[in-house]
């Protein structure tokens, strides 16, 4: 059994005080409680630490050693943890922020100039990450946070607030069947063979951007792409078409390929995630600022 940290507290206060009555008023827990521990500690240690009559308490000679090894590592500890808790307050510092290039737009450039303006001492550093594998970033600690689609990705992911809606359309080939459709449904694309990322799953297995079932549960036709220029060559070609956001609209500057709404599939959320873990006053900045700033892309817009 290892050592608590309230056993070594426990020991150091009657080490200093010689009275368990005092120590316990220190810690704030009962004569009782200190006994107890002092007795777990010495059956640690296997030996006594303190002498104790009814007049007066003293260290043992093995309890003196035990007091001066554990006074200077207890008082690191509290250094290094007082550090950690300003730091972790701290607003001011580096900020790295990651994006793809169907997220990097707009959003984020208001985002960061308000993020200027809001905190001054923030340093802001935008790093571009590849579309088909954005959270390896973050996984590898390379950014802090990322501006990317707000899907449930894991446990240890924090999805932050979102900063945008983004309406679904499918991309097709200018002379497709669909190409001249002010709209098309769900139901629309079980005709057709959808492209598909595979390093783009939710925890489902369930593509990012659709599920792989229509409402009334026919299969979607999932064709494997290596990335957005696989897909666009895949599209433009007439052999799949590809369900995506508008914002890839700057992203395909070509006459071959069309957009067209999907009306039955909901906006997508572009917005903020995060390392739980690696959470900070820096990214609790953000995130605030985020909350305040969310915009919506009207549906017609990719059409």
């Amino acid at each position: 059994m290892g050592v608590e940290l309230a056993d070594v507290e426990t020991f150091l206060a009657v080490a200093e005080e010689l009275h368990f009555g005092h120590a316990a008023e220190r810690l704030q827990v009962s004569p009782a409680r200190v006994t107890q521990r002092i007795q777990a500690l010495e059956r640690q240690v296997g030996g006594a630490l303190f002498e104790r009559t009814s007049r007066k308490v003293v260290l043992t000679p093995l309890g003196s050693r035990l007091r001066d090894g554990l006074r200077s590592a207890h008082a690191q500890f509290t250094s290094a943890m007082d550090t950690a808790r300003t730091s972790a307050r701290a607003v001011a510092g580096p900020l790295r922020i990651g994006f793809t290039a169907t997220t990097g737009g707009e959003e984020l450039n208001a985002l960061v100039r308000a993020a200027e303006r809001a905190h001054p001492d923030i340093e802001v550093h935008l790093h571009e990450v590849p579309m088909t594998t954005p959270f390896d970033a973050l996984h590898r600690d390379e950014v802090d946070v990322l501006v990317n689609w707000l899907f449930p990705h894991s446990p240890e992911i924090t999805l932050g607030p979102p900063l945008a809606e983004h309406a679904m359309v499918l991309l097709v080939a200018a002379g497709h069947p669909l190409a001249d459709r002010t709209a098309v449904c769900l139901e629309d694309l079980a005709d057709y063979v959808l492209n598909d990322m595979p390093s783009l799953r939710r925890p489902s297995g369930d593509p990012w951007f659709h599920p792989r079932r229509t409402p009334s549960g026919r299969a979607l036709r999932l064709w494997p792409v290596t990335g957005l220029g696989d897909a666009l060559s895949q599209v433009a070609w007439g052999k799949t078409v590809h369900a995506t956001v508008t914002s890839m609209r700057r992203l395909v500057g070509r006459s071959d390929v069309v957009f067209v709404p999907i009306d039955d599939l909901p906006p997508v959320k572009l917005g903020l995630l995060w390392r739980t873990a690696h959470e900070n006053a820096r990214i609790r900045a953000l995130a605030a600022l985020a909350a305040t700033r969310r915009t919506s892309d009207p549906p017609s817009a990719g059409s």
